[in-house]
């Protein structure tokens, strides 16, 4: 909903609530009188009706029916690899723009996907790992804590993890484990 749509909601209800105080203070009748008969109205009519056993059963059984279909097609149609399977989590660096670059794999507990994290630049001399640094105008740097060799305008790392992603789903990853 937009905030609009919001305000036009809350404005309605208020105007009804207050008109309805105003028609019952009018009418000498108990305030809310109207409001109140229609929440009665709406027990009686939505809350109250006859629910046999053979319904509910009926129901329970269609349910359980459901969704036993539901799983055995997920269990016959979903084939999950197991990490021994997987040869892509060996894939661990890789040169990309001429620089050196190392990862780890972990995997999301909450969709199961796998992600590249602690990506971090290697030192192309020493082999040390560096830091990343943001310079003037938002680019990324990294100097070597150990040689001091130095790095500039690198890419970020969204678009170095997008680049590995994109190398295991074409396979490229395969000629560098």
């Amino acid at each position: 909903m937009t905030k609009k749509e919001i305000k036009v909601a809350v404005v309605t209800t208020v105007i009804s609530v207050s008109g309805t105080a105003i028609y019952d203070f009018i009418k000498e009748k108990p305030v809310f009188s109207s409001l109140w008969n229609s929440v009665k109205w709406i027990w009686t009519t939505v809350f109250e009706f006859e629910l046999k056993l053979w319904y509910f059963l009926l129901g329970l059984v269609i349910f359980v029916t459901i969704k036993r279909t539901i799983k055995s097609k997920k269990i016959d149609t979903v084939i999950i690899p197991s990490e021994e399977m997987i040869d892509w989590l060996m894939y661990k660096e890789d040169t990309i723009d001429s620089i050196k670059w190392k990862w780890d794999w972990i995997k999301n507990p909450v969709d199961g996907n796998w992600n590249a994290k602690n990506i971090q630049p290697i030192c192309n001399k020493c082999q040390t790992k560096m830091h990343l640094s943001k310079g003037v105008w938002y680019d990324l740097n990294s100097e070597c804590p150990r040689c001091d060799n130095q790095y500039r305008n690198l890419k970020g790392i969204e678009k170095i993890e997008s680049i590995i992603i994109d190398n295991v789903q074409r396979g490229f990853y395969k000629s560098k484990i």
